[in-house]
C-alpha cells in the first residue's frame, strides 16, 4: 500500500508501540486477530512494518486517507490556519498512535485511490501540497 523515497526514522519506537499494545486490539470486523500478531513481521523493513500497519487500520473500516493522516499527522501544535476540525482530528489520533517520522515523501494506494503526502517535517521533496490527498 506503501512507497516512499526515504526512511522512516522513527520505525523502532513505532514496532516497540504496536508490540506494546497489540494485547489491546480488538476489531469488530476483523473478530479474533490473534492469527494476524505480531502485526509488524520481526526483521522486516521500515517500509514493511509502515505497510503493516496501515493494512490493519485500513482492514479495521478506516479509509486509506484517514489511516494515513493518523500515522503522519501534520506537525499541527502551531499552525493558527488549521480548521478546528482538523486540529481535533490530530489531537484524538495522538492519543492513539504515535507519528511514524521520515524524511520521506509518501505515495499511497489501495488498488482504487492512490494518493501522496511529505513526513511531518517535510524534508524530502515530493510533488503536491502537504496535506494528504487522493485521486481515484
Amino acid at each position: 500500500m506503501l512507497a516512499h523515497n526515504g526512511e522512516i526514522n522513527t520505525v523502532g519506537g513505532n514496532r516497540n508501540w504496536m508490540r506494546a499494545r497489540q494485547s489491546q486490539l480488538e476489531s469488530e470486523l476483523l473478530g479474533d486477530i490473534r492469527p494476524l500478531l505480531p502485526i509488524c513481521t520481526e526483521g522486516a523493513s521500515d517500509s514493511a512494518s509502515f505497510d503493516e500497519v496501515l493494512e490493519l487500520l485500513t482492514l479495521t473500516g478506516r479509509s486509506l486517507p484517514h489511516a494515513i493522516m493518523m500515522m503522519v499527522p501534520e506537525a499541527h501544535e502551531k499552525q493558527a490556519d488549521l480548521s478546528p476540525e482538523l486540529r481535533s482530528f490530530y489531537e484524538y489520533h495522538a492519543n492513539q498512535m504515535e507519528p511514524w517520522d521520515g524524511p520521506a515523501a509518501l505515495i499511497f494506494t489501495d488498488g482504487t485511490l492512490v494518493g501522496a503526502t511529505l513526513d511531518r517535517n517535510g524534508l524530502r521533496p515530493g510533488a503536491g501540497p502537504r496535506r494528504p490527498t487522493a485521486s481515484s
